[in-house]
């Protein structure tokens, strides 16, 4: 019994770590424009048809943030 709970869990670990997609500020230049959602989110994907919802509001705050350490 301990042998097969072992092995399931195992299974479920390889099968999480090939569905982590990691997106990198690089990625989105390359990022294809869709559309706009409800008003605060940018609908996009990837060359590879991975699809992402951006909180436009975060990204906003993201990127305001980090001009500013680069600046003072």
């Amino acid at each position: 019994m301990r042998d097969r709970k072992r092995a399931l869990q195992e299974t479920s670990r390889e099968v999480e770590d090939d569905k982590i997609v990691k997106l990198h500020k690089g990625d989105f230049a390359n990022l294809e424009i869709i559309g706009q959602f409800n008003l605060g989110f940018i609908i996009a994907k990837t060359r590879d048809n991975h699809l992402y919802i951006l909180d436009q509001h975060a990204c906003d705050e993201k990127y305001n943030f980090e001009k500013l350490c680069r600046e003072t």
